[in-house]
C-alpha cells in the first residue's frame, strides 16, 4: 500500500520538498483540476444523452412504419377508415393521414 502511495503521490512530495510549498496554490490547483473533471463528467452525460435520444428517435420512427404498413393492409383488405380507428385506436385524421403517406 505504501509503495502505491509513492508511486501517487511520490512526484507532488518531491516537489512540495524542493519547492517553496504554497497552500493557496495548492488549494487552487486542486479546484482548477476538480472543475476539469466535472466538465468532462458534463461532456460524458451529454454525450450519452445524445446517444438515448437518438435510439429513441431510431424507436419511434420503426413503430410508425410499422403503425403505417398495418393501417395500410387493412385498407387494402377493404376495412373502412372508422373501422380501422376503432381496431387500432387512431383517429381518423390518423388513419388518413397514414394513408396518404403509404399509399
Amino acid at each position: 500500500m505504501l509503495v502505491e502511495k509513492t508511486r501517487k503521490y511520490g512526484k507532488a512530495a518531491l516537489n512540495m520538498l524542493y519547492a517553496e510549498y504554497n497552500y493557496e496554490d495548492d488549494i487552487a490547483v486542486q479546484r482548477e483540476e476538480a472543475a476539469e473533471e466535472a466538465w468532462d463528467n458534463v461532456r460524458k452525460e451529454i454525450a450519452a444523452a445524445r446517444e438515448e435520444t437518438a435510439a429513441a428517435k431510431e424507436e419511434m420512427a420503426r413503430e410508425k412504419i410499422a403503425r403505417m404498413n398495418t393501417v395500410k393492409k387493412m385498407y387494402q383488405k377493404g376495412i373502412i377508415t372508422e373501422e380501422i380507428s376503432e381496431m387500432c385506436g387512431y383517429t381518423m385524421d390518423e388513419d388518413v393521414q397514414i394513408l396518404d403517406e403509404r399509399c
